[in-house]
């Protein structure tokens, strides 16, 4: 999808972008967090004043946001890149989240690392998701993406890759694992089919095959065998 073409109302899109010249975007743990931090605020319709919202909790500053106006699914960031898994409230909504967000953040990289000029490379880019299995194989290739084995499916999660990826501060995955933190009011959880925010099991392949059944479901949800079969919304059509 270019990022001429309109946005469809429910639908799930990959968000992504990185430095420009494929520079770093993050320097250093405050970078990270006040990403972190305009993920929450810009995803609003109130105008944001970092100023007056400084010294406040991720929890005070989720409550001033209120009503969030995109639903992120699933995060991560990486030193030269980020990619998000979106789904779209309204047609515009999405793009009006992003300028809002990539606006700020780079207004404060640039002041904060004595820089001027672009960040990113151009807009960003969006893919709109077509089904069940490509939501399943994004989400996978998001949450893994730290490991750079894209085109290792079938290839053996070692301990150490475990432990990276479901610990990291820096990605979605962690609260899908049960993790308490604030971090998790970010995200929008309840819109996905259950087991397909979390963890990939064994191999990228199992991730992308099992998880809906062999994940544990949240509390009060039918389980995997008798839930009725989820599905993508439709795409309405223009009258």
């Amino acid at each position: 999808m270019s990022n001429r073409e309109a946005f469809q109302e429910g639908s799930y899109y990959h968000v992504y972008n990185r430095g420009t010249e494929k520079r770093p975007i993050f320097m250093d743990e405050a970078d990270y967090q006040r990403f972190l931090i305009y993920l929450l605020i810009c995803n609003s319709r109130r105008d944001v004043r970092f100023l007056a919202l400084k010294g406040k909790s991720f929890a005070e500053l989720a409550e001033w946001r209120g009503e969030p106006i995109v639903d992120i699914c699933v995060y991560r960031l990486m030193p030269n890149h980020y990619h998000l898994v979106i789904r779209a409230r309204k047609p515009s909504d999405i793009s009006k989240f992003m300028q809002k967000a990539m606006t700020a953040y780079t207004k404060y990289f640039n002041r904060r690392h004595e820089r001027d000029g672009v960040l990113f490379q151009g807009g960003f880019k969006a893919n709109r998701v077509k089904d069940e299995r490509h939501l399943l194989t994004l989400i996978a290739y998001v949450n893994l993406n730290e490991l750079g084995k894209s085109g290792e499916w079938d290839a053996p999660l070692s301990d150490e890759e475990v432990r990276a990826v479901s610990t990291s501060p820096y990605g979605s995955l962690p609260d899908y694992l049960g993790v308490v933190r604030t971090q998790s009011l970010i995200l929008s959880k309840g819109i996905l089919p259950p087991g397909f925010g979390a963890w990939p099991l064994a191999t990228k392949s199992d991730f992308v095959e099992k998880a809906p059944q062999a994940l544990p479901l949240r509390p009060g949800t039918p389980s995997a065998r008798t839930a009725a079969p989820w599905r993508l919304p439709s795409r309405r059509r223009r009258p």
